[in-house]
């Protein structure tokens, strides 16, 4: 009979643990989706899920305005400043709102505000002259507002440790100096040192900072601080407008000729405005226009499948009970399992699909006959997953299963009157069949539906808590995590678009090339994401000679001979510059590396001159992968030194230029790219095409065929 009890309970944990969650591990990938109005519906409708329908979630919709925001959905022009409202509600210092559920809804509603906004002032530079003639020169209203938000955030953070116990809250308080930080806060005019001083703890490199409480917090004593000094220069006025009139320079020259360069100076400049809240609209709108994506990562149908595609053949053993009859018995599940993707402009949505049978040999008993039976049960099972910027978000599963039950024999289990028993039982066996294999059926899909949401929910909760510890926490704590991630689906492939940009740094004005490389991965750089992100990790820091050799020996590199340590050498070190201590150009097939730092130490001596050390390399395809070969020499140029340079001047630039010719070396090539564990089967993926147009880097890889896997991939 059917409804068996399948134990086949390591079917879907076996392929999701090995292949279905590992294609996570291809993406870090939320930002700005082709429809975000879509996009913020999808994530209100998974938030309003998620907090369920008591007094607690009821409180947070008002909070938020949930209804405000529905009708705006539902409105063919919606208000933007009534979305604005929105916003900031969410982007408030609540406590409980640097949730992910609420993140997500969070950046849906910006992206979405932003794209209403896109068209504003043609002109920015324009836009930044007439700032000049609107801002108020009582600059007391910017110092509240700076005073007014930290006191939000440090009471949100006061909330925040309050809720982790006593003694953490304590704890964490004697390290941050709390109770001087309140004075400092409480203070009708506190001292600007003492105040900025205060920010010390905060920056440390201590687990834990990098959370969005302590982060906005930091971030609003900074403000305060700035918004201190300005208040207190007489020249306060005359500073904002200078300020303006070398931003609105910064964006003529910029839109006549991008450069990182001039990306960086325009950064210089959003960041006092920001930091000092000047100019909020100005700055958004150059945001708005110069931070686009800057970058895009494509992954084929055809590889995920190649990933997840699998045939399942296991054997079965049945024990259960219908109707009456106990039964038990032996058979084969057989079963393939495939991904399919849902074209989505929301999110990446995806479906893992098993479908296959159940063939069963059983032996069923009931008060005086056994029953012999063969059955065949068809299964279906689909378990929707969605992949965001915040995680993997898994729905419950769905189940449809068919059993048909084909009765082989009857045979009464005591010879007394057995013909009589047997002709009674196969009446009463087949009036009952129907309903025995309707029942069979639910609860087959019922046990699937289960079986497979119950092996889903500990491995999506493990590769979210991987995405979140490997990932998305060290990058919050460098502040080099993407400032938004969108994921997004068509029938064909999945794709990722991210902004790597602090709110003062910009990202790409255009799109990439529109005739882009064509593979299974697709990758499209622009090389603000490089600069900006070494700009959030390198800015500032100072690296020796020996945590040089220490960086390598943990990407088991080779040391060139210069670069090794002896007594016979004098110690050296460099401090990277604040912005671009890493500037990366690409133009035709070419790019250019400068590192700049603005301090030099060599034994005793120490250069304090501001410096750019720089290679040039032409790119291609290797036999394993990318390769790059340095055109010319490494070049060392100190920037704004006028006139001859003095004998030290050449001394050092010379030990700099041996030092980096060693770091720049004349070739580089990569050995490919290292597939995460349970992406194996897909037998290597190879770099195809390789190129490089202004401002974008492009690559391509494909599968390997089974003439190429052979190729290591390192």
């Amino acid at each position: 009979m059917g409804g068996c009890r399948l134990r086949v309970k390591g079917l879907w944990a076996k392929w999701l643990a090995s292949s279905g969650l590992c294609l996570f591990g291809l993406m870090t990938t939320e930002c700005r989706a082709d429809a975000p109005r879509d996009r913020v519906g999808q994530e209100l409708s998974t938030l309003r899920i998620w907090l369920g329908t008591d007094e607690n979630a009821q409180r947070w919709h008002r909070y938020l305005s949930t209804d405000q925001l529905e009708s705006q959905l539902a409105e063919k022009t919606p208000d933007v400043e009534q979305l604005s409202g929105v916003l900031q509600a969410y982007a408030g210092q609540a406590a409980g709102l640097d949730s992910r559920r609420f993140q997500a809804v969070r950046f849906a509603l910006q992206d979405w505000v932003d794209a209403m906004r896109q068209p504003v002032q043609d002109d920015l530079a324009q836009t930044a002259r007439a700032a000049k003639g609107q801002m108020t020169t009582d600059l007391a209203v910017s110092l509240d507002k700076a005073r007014s938000e930290m006191h939000r955030s440090m009471e949100a953070l006061d909330r925040y440790l309050a809720g982790g116990g006593s003694a953490k809250s304590d704890a964490w308080k004697k390290f941050l100096h709390w109770d001087e930080l309140k004075a400092h806060s409480a203070a009708a005019r506190p001292d600007k040192a003492a105040l900025a001083g205060s920010l010390g703890p905060f920056i440390q490199p201590v687990s834990g900072l990098e959370r969005p409480a302590f982060v906005r917090t930091r971030r609003a004593i900074h403000r305060y601080a700035e918004a201190l000094v300005l208040a207190d220069d007489p020249q306060g006025a005359q500073r904002i407008s200078r300020h303006l009139e070398e931003l609105a320079k910064q964006l003529d020259q910029y839109q006549k000729s991008p450069s990182g360069e001039a990306a960086a100076q325009i950064g210089t400049h959003l960041e006092w405005l920001t930091t000092t809240g000047q100019a909020p609209s100005l700055v958004q709108a150059v945001r708005t226009r110069h931070a686009q994506p800057n970058m895009f990562l494509s992954i084929s149908r055809e590889l995920i499948a190649s990933a997840v595609d699998r045939d399942v053949k296991e054997p079965i053993q049945v024990d259960d009970y219908v109707m009456g009859t106990e039964i038990h018995g032996h058979g084969t599940t057989t079963a393939k399992v495939t991904a399919r993707l849902i074209p989505s402009t929301a999110s990446a949505r995806l479906q893992l699909v098993t479908s296959g049978q159940t063939v069963l040999s059983s032996v069923g008993y009931n008060g005086p006959v056994a029953i012999c039976s063969h059955s065949c049960t068809t299964m279906l099972g689909v378990k929707p997953i969605r992949l965001t910027g915040t995680g993997i978000c898994a729905d419950p599963a769905t189940a449809d299963c068919d059993t048909a039950t084909e009765i082989c024999s009857i045979e009464a289990r005591r010879k007394l009157a057995h013909r009589l028993i047997e002709r009674v039982a196969w009446k009463k066996a087949m009036e009952s069949l129907p309903m025995a294999e309707a029942i069979a059926s639910e609860r087959a899909e019922e046990r699937l539906q289960g079986r497979i949401d119950e092996q889903a929910e500990p491995l999506v909760a493990k590769a979210n808590r991987q995405y979140a510890t490997r990932i998305e926490q060290p990058l919050k704590k460098l502040e080099a995590f993407p400032e938004r991630i969108h994921t997004q689906t068509t029938a064909e492939a999945l794709l990722v678009i991210a902004v790597q940009a602090t709110p003062w740094q910009l990202a790409s004005s255009a799109p990439p090339p529109a005739a882009g490389p064509q593979g299974d991965v697709v990758l499209q750089v622009h090389e603000s994401l490089i600069n900006n992100s070494a700009e959030s990790v390198l800015g500032g820091m100072t690296l020796t000679d020996q945590r040089l050799i220490e960086l390598l020996e943990e990407r088991k590199r080779e040391i060139p001979e210069e670069l090794k340590i002896s007594p016979e050498k004098d110690p050296w070190s460099i401090t990277f510059a604040p912005r671009l201590p890493v500037r990366v150009q690409f133009t035709a097939d070419n790019v250019l590396v400068s590192i700049r730092g603005t301090r030099f130490t060599r034994a005793d001596q120490v250069l304090n001159v501001t410096t750019d050390i720089s290679a040039r390399y032409q790119l291609s395809k290797g036999p394993k992968g990318a390769k790059a070969t340095r055109l010319g020499d490494v070049e060392v140029n100190f920037i704004n030194t006028e006139g001859r340079l003095s004998a030290r001047q050449i001394t050092f630039k010379t030990f700099l230029r041996r030092k980096f010719s060693a770091m720049f070396a004349e070739h580089f090539e990569s050995d490919g790219i290292k597939l995460p564990e349970g992406l194996q089967r897909i037998g290597g993926i190879q770099l195809s095409e390789l190129t490089a147009s202004p401002g974008w880097l492009q690559a391509a890889w494909l599968r390997g065929s089974a003439s190429t896997t052979g190729v290591a991939m390192r």
